[in-house]
């Protein structure tokens, strides 16, 4: 095969997340590969994939869905080789790379997602190959892989009924799980909770381990018995913990849910997992107690887990137990000072109930060293009797030195901003 040793070395810069040589690499092998005749577009389809995979590794999100979509088209065109043959960059850059995250934009209708194909069991969604059967023969690039990656580039550039109808178009049965939580994200951004739910029930039958769509039903308004329907079946030591966790949670809250952990011994790996569900249900249903004494649980089995106590904050606060909250957040950020999810809770928190009674900037600094970083929030100016608190001061300028790009940073400038009277100024970094 021609320019097969080059191709090789640009999946070995691209695996080295080299993104600058490689694209470099794979502008040489498209034009070497362009020409016209038709044996060669298999190569060529493959070049461009590769070229696509180093533009979303530099987040040109434009250029490499334009070499996505150049690829999908050649692909087509392509003759069909063998199924044991190298089919290019199709999952590479899918566990390389995470699903982007973008803030949702107002006013972005979806396409209608009727014809959804759900995956119908897990290997539905755990499988990673759209082709034909062994011994068969199949396109050159995985089209089920250029799809996703054209998905993914729609939802970087916030073109999100262009994401959802690309992701729509990929077959069930060529739907990995990567794919699947990104159909399910989208569908929630966009307002289609139901098929939401099915796509996220999917992800946690292909692996109960995705503890981010575990809460995410749960925040959909899943039960705590549906979700736990969706996980593997517990040993013997989680059983009698489940049980009496069903006791505990009746409709009528009457049961106590001290006794939900009794005599259980040590939790295995489901049980942990059916705890962890039973957690977030509880929390969205304002179970506050029942939900507080599950994540109480968890955090035996995982001290001092920044997630757990940042839930266990979100649990208190929404009971109206202000101090508690505030000091699950604290440990939160003590167990990992750089967190940024949840923070904005924080902020609200400090904004509305801890204010500073007198305290300066020049005492602030005194005290804890001068604020640098950004220096959003580092001027030299006197707090008034009920202006921020020098902690949510810290918070912000580290939120925002961490994470620049987090809606969680800026919710929380804003609520400093507002904390001083300067509402235009938290107009404005609300609006980031």
């Amino acid at each position: 095969m021609a320019f097969a040793e080059q191709a090789r070395a640009m999946k070995t810069l691209l695996a080295a997340e080299m993104w600058d040589s490689a694209e470099a690499l794979g502008g040489f092998l498209c034009s070497a590969s362009g020409g016209s005749d038709v044996a060669a577009s298999a190569d060529h389809a493959r070049h461009l994939s590769l070229l696509g995979d180093a533009l979303l590794g530099k987040r040109e999100h434009r250029r490499a869905l334009n070499a996505f979509r150049q690829a999908l088209s050649v692909n087509r065109l392509a003759p069909k080789v063998p199924t044991g043959n190298d089919n290019g960059s199709a999952s590479m850059m899918g566990t390389m790379m995470g699903t982007p995250e973008t803030p949702a934009t107002p006013g972005l209708m979806p396409s209608t997602p009727g014809g959804m194909a759900t995956p119908r069991s897990a290997d539905g969604i755990t499988s990673g190959n759209q082709g034909a059967p062994s011994g068969g023969t199949a396109r050159p690039v995985d089209e089920a892989a250029l799809k996703f990656k054209i998905g993914r580039c729609h939802l970087a550039l916030r073109e999100y009924r262009a994401a959802l109808a690309e992701l729509e178009t990929i077959p069930a049965r060529a739907r990995t799980l990567p794919v699947t939580m990104t159909l399910a994200k989208t569908y929630r951004r966009t307002g289609y909770e139901r098929a939401a739910v099915a796509c996220y029930k999917e992800v946690v039958r292909g692996c109960p381990y995705a503890v981010d769509a575990i809460a995410a039903l749960a925040e959909l308004g899943c039960s705590g018995e549906e979700i736990r329907s969706l996980l593997p079946e517990q040993g013997p030591s989680g059983t009698s913990a489940i049980s009496g966790a069903n006791d505990a949670m009746s409709v009528d809250g009457g049961t106590s849910p001290g006794h939900a952990f009794e005599d259980t011994g040590d939790v295995d790996d489901a049980a942990w997992l059916h705890h962890l569900a039973e957690a977030h249900a509880s929390a969205r249903s304002h179970k506050g107690e029942v939900a507080s004494t599950y994540f109480r649980r968890l955090d035996e089995t995982f001290p001092n887990n920044p997630r757990i106590w940042c839930q266990l904050a979100r649990v208190h606060a929404d009971r109206g137990e202000v101090g508690e909250a505030a000091d699950c957040y604290r440990r939160c950020r003590r167990a990992d000072p750089c967190a940024v999810d949840g923070m904005d809770g924080f902020a609200s928190l400090l904004y509305e109930h801890f204010p500073d009674a007198g305290k300066s900037q020049a005492n602030v600094d005194r005290e804890d060293g001068p604020l640098g970083g950004f220096g959003v929030l580092s001027h030299g100016f006197g707090f008034g009797s009920n202006g921020p608190s020098m902690e949510l001061n810290a918070l912000v300028n580290n939120l925002l030195e961490t994470s620049r790009d987090r809606a969680e940073s800026w919710s929380a400038a804003a609520l400093y901003w507002e904390s001083r009277g300067e509402n235009d100024k938290a107009l404005t970094y609300a609006e980031r």
